[in-house]
């Protein structure tokens, strides 16, 4: 078993409350993503949000990330609380149908990183 958490530079990712782990795939992925300005993000399937906290660090944008999976909602929203980032990234735990269905959001930008 791996760490518990996972420490950047600029943030802690805890993953103990999640299935899904954080990888050297998520984090090259997170790296590799480039962005044109962007108001709002997308990160469909956030998990611990990993990809949310790597968006921010490289834009002004306002990131939504949606998880169906009640425990890494759980697991995102406590990252997001412990570092500071609730002004900049919300969490919503719901499916990606539903939210498409529900809510009337434009995003510049989709991040995901879907599970295989």
């Amino acid at each position: 078993m791996g760490n518990s958490w996972f420490q950047f530079q600029q943030f802690k990712i805890n993953q103990d409350k999640t299935a899904m782990k954080v990888g050297v795939d998520s984090v090259l992925l997170g790296a590799s993503a480039s962005f044109n300005n962007p108001k709002n993000i997308l990160d469909i399937g956030a998990g611990t949000g990993l990809l949310s906290f790597m968006a921010e660090q490289r834009t002004n944008a306002k990131i939504t990330a949606v998880e169906i999976e009640y425990n890494a909602f759980l697991q995102c929203k406590e990252n997001i609380l412990h570092n500071k980032k609730e002004k900049h990234i919300e969490v919503i735990n719901i499916s990606i149908q539903k939210f498409a269905q529900d809510y009337i959001y434009k995003f510049d930008h989709i991040i995901c990183n879907p599970p295989y």
